[in-house]
């Protein structure tokens, strides 16, 4: 649901996860609910005073801000994506169905 937000509190932590350690920002509004962000560049440059139209998803007691999703890949990630699609491709035939077997030239 879109709710808007007049931030009077901000708190910064580090918190475990499934994912491992996030950072989040947890921002508390007018209505004395505190709703938390684990997109930090999205969220750095939030002041108290801030006046947020932001898209919110209550999960149980917790109030989570969906934001979305921030930039893409770095160029380390899109080359070790271009070198495994690369690897994959050799394995199709021309047909698009996998080959059974590695050539022997395989550079892999």
């Amino acid at each position: 649901m879109n709710k808007k937000i007049t931030i009077t509190k901000i708190h910064k932590d580090t918190v475990q996860t499934q994912y491992g350690l996030k950072d989040k920002i947890g921002i508390k509004g007018e209505d004395g609910v505190w709703y938390t962000c684990f997109y930090k560049k999205a969220c750095e440059s939030w002041k108290v005073g801030d006046v947020l139209d932001l898209e919110v998803e209550k999960k149980g007691d917790f109030h989570n801000i969906i934001l979305p999703k921030e930039g893409g890949f770095d160029q380390g990630q899109l080359k070790r994506i271009e070198e495994k699609l690369d690897k994959v491709l050799l394995l199709l035939d021309p047909k698009g169905d996998m080959v059974d077997k590695l050539s022997e030239d395989a550079p892999f």
